[in-house]
């Protein structure tokens, strides 16, 4: 199924907006200057995760994304900048997860997403 996730950066926090819906508000837990990389992490051998990653002005299109894929965000994260995430999941996609990280590879931000057998929801 195809989904779309956004992440806005806010100075009270990251919002998440998962296909059009309002998710949450996950306050910072780390300076959002220091985060300066954007990782996925979990995805099977075999499942796929096409995605369409957009940053401030840049776009940069992944066509099966791989585990640990590691993505620079030049200078940081400032208040309005945004990440939106578009893409499909296969039947074989079951668990994966995106993480913004810091430099020293703290996780500023880790959002899990699982898809049960009866229930691909993304």
């Amino acid at each position: 199924k195809r989904f779309q996730i956004v992440i806005e950066v806010a100075t009270a926090g990251y919002y998440v907006t998962i296909n059009g819906g309002r998710y949450a508000l996950f306050k910072h837990q780390t300076s959002i200057k220091t985060v300066t990389n954007f990782v996925v992490k979990g995805v099977g051998k075999g499942a796929k995760l096409n995605f369409l990653w957009h940053y401030r002005s840049s776009v940069v299109n992944f066509r099966a994304i791989t585990s640990g894929k590691k993505l620079g965000i030049d200078g940081g994260l400032k208040p309005k900048d945004f990440i939106i995430i578009t893409g499909q999941s296969t039947s074989k996609t079951k668990n994966w997860a995106v993480n913004l990280m810091t430099a020293k590879g703290h996780i500023a931000l880790h959002l899990a997403f699982r898809q049960p057998e009866r229930d691909r929801l993304l």
